[in-house]
This record gives C-alpha cells, structure tokens and sequence, in this order.
C-alpha cells in the first residue's frame, strides 16, 4: 500500500467532483477510499496512480470510463402537457 492521501489531493490529481468519485467507486471503475477515523477517509495513493495510468493507456479522459448520461433535448412527456421527461 502506498501513501494515504485525503480527498484534496484525489481531486487534484484526478479532477473529478466528489460526487463522481463517490458514484465510480460505487460502480467499481474507481479505487475505494477507507476509513482512518470517524470522520476521516483517504485513498491509496498507489491505487490512484493505476487509475490514471488505465485512463492514460486508454487514451481516454477519466470522465470518459464511466457510462455516459444521455445528452440532447429533453422530450416532451406524452402523460402531461407541458411537463418535460429526460
């Protein structure tokens, strides 16, 4: 295991949100962070670095491995007028 590494530094070298961090490791495509104390979490650093090297060696943007969201204008919802559905 390498160094422990807060949030912070995580958001630094990955430039995810939080939020997104979260979901991925949720998902599986991001490291899980762990528990140091009862408030406190961190991420291995070493974990981190494999992370990015797997997004470098896709040639890939880290926001890019995850599954996309559909983009596009909403549709109009067929059940009420006027009341937009994604």
């Amino acid at each position: 295991m390498g160094r422990a590494i807060r949030w912070k530094d995580v958001q630094v070298k990955t430039s995810l949100s939080r939020s997104s961090a979260y979901r991925g490791m949720k998902e599986g495509w991001f490291p899980k962070s762990f528990q140091i104390g009862p408030n406190s979490r961190r991420w291995d650093e070493d974990e981190v670095e494999a992370y990015l090297e797997l997004c470098r060696a896709s040639r890939a943007a880290p926001a890019m491995l995850r599954p996309r969201r559909p983009v596009g204008r909403p549709r109009k919802n067929p059940l009420t007028p006027g009341v937009e559905a994604r």
